[in-house]
């Protein structure tokens, strides 16, 4: 219901169509260079700010309560960790056979170390309250507090 409330009067209902460029998509492509196409790598902070919001939304859409939450983040953690294990195997085996040591190759055991972000995407928002915090500092959410009344 407070979902529908703000959706309803305070959000902006304009329909914005997009302008169209004036550039033509082959001839923004043809002006990239070769040079300017780096790796460039994923850091831990926005891969946590994802599951952070990973997180948020699945336990919005489906209303699950908090302890169902983390044992699914518990279990998903588990996952991610067996396959890891399953691709560095297979990493490691191509790179053998392709006459490449895997140590050799600079950062990629670091990818597959088992305390990596890789590794433990939730670490650090495994609980209600680290959740909470990451939401309100990183992401600038208001947190709505529960309050009870006890009574003495």
């Amino acid at each position: 219901m407070f979902r529908n409330h703000v959706y309803d009067f305070h959000t902006n209902h304009e329909t914005v169509v997009p302008q169209t460029s004036s550039v033509s998509n082959e001839e923004e492509l043809s002006n990239e260079s070769p040079e300017n196409d780096s790796y460039e790598e994923c850091s831990p902070h926005s891969r946590k700010i994802r599951a952070a919001t990973w997180i948020l939304k699945v336990q919005e859409t489906y209303k699950l309560p908090q302890s169902t939450m983390e044992n699914i983040l518990k279990d998903t953690t588990g996952l991610i960790q067996d396959l890891l294990i399953d691709i560095h195997d297979d990493v490691e085996s191509c790179l053998t056979h392709a006459g490449v040591n895997f140590s050799d190759v600079s950062g990629l055991s670091e990818l597959f170390d088992s305390s990596s972000s890789y590794a433990n995407p939730f670490s650090g928002l495994d609980n209600q309250y680290s959740q909470l915090k990451f939401y309100k500092d990183e992401l600038k959410l208001v947190v709505c507090g529960y309050f009870c009344f006890y009574q003495y």
